[in-house]
């Protein structure tokens, strides 16, 4: 299959995706495979590592950590999606058609976007859900530790992380500064 970009490097390894969910890792010396791992769906964006492990989102909405060294898994997660507010009675059986159809309709436009692309930092995974919502994992096991959903908007973009706080910016250019060990919003504007 295509292979995808952006590509990521970390420690003389770079790890190309494939549009069929294959994660692979090359030497950067001489293009040599080290590894490879079928992730079992497509990358939703360009995976992220700190030396230990590669983080990888993926459409379907899990989150899987590899061993740098030798490509074996490490962990799995999955984000679960915000609760749908799409709710009405059929007031008129005779609509029931028509109703089947915008019902439909509203359910696609609420199908749960993919996540966005991870950081690996401050042995945690920062990444948006695609919905608004800021997760933060740990690095090693995968457990969501915390969500902040008061950001003001859907995040756009991969985090960026000091030793004290995470950043994000929504697509409408909002920027947002978060505590990177509680989650805690710090600031917006």
């Amino acid at each position: 299959d295509a292979r995808g970009a952006p590509l990521v490097w970390r420690q003389g390894l770079l790890f190309v995706s494939a549009s069929d969910g294959v994660l692979t890792a090359l030497r950067t010396t001489d293009g040599s495979e080290v590894w490879h791992a079928q992730l079992g769906a497509p990358l939703a964006a360009a995976p992220s590592s700190d030396g230990r492990v590669v983080v990888a989102s993926l459409l379907n909405r899990r989150i899987v950590a590899l061993a740098v060294a030798d490509g074996h898994s490490r962990w799995e997660s999955t984000l679960q999606p915000a609760p749908s507010r799409v709710a009405f009675p059929i007031l008129a059986p005779h609509l029931a058609p028509a109703i089947e159809i915008v019902s439909f309709a509203m359910m696609a436009a609420s199908l749960p976007a993919a996540p966005g692309q991870p950081l690996v930092a401050n042995d945690r995974v920062y990444l948006s859900g695609g919905d608004g919502v800021l997760y933060f994992l740990d690095a090693q096991t995968g457990i969501i530790n915390r969500r902040q959903d008061k950001i003001g908007g859907r995040i756009a973009g991969a985090p960026a992380a000091d030793e004290h706080h995470v950043f994000v910016v929504t697509v409408d250019g909002l920027l947002a500064a978060c505590d990177s060990a509680n989650g805690a919003l710090e600031w917006k504007q």
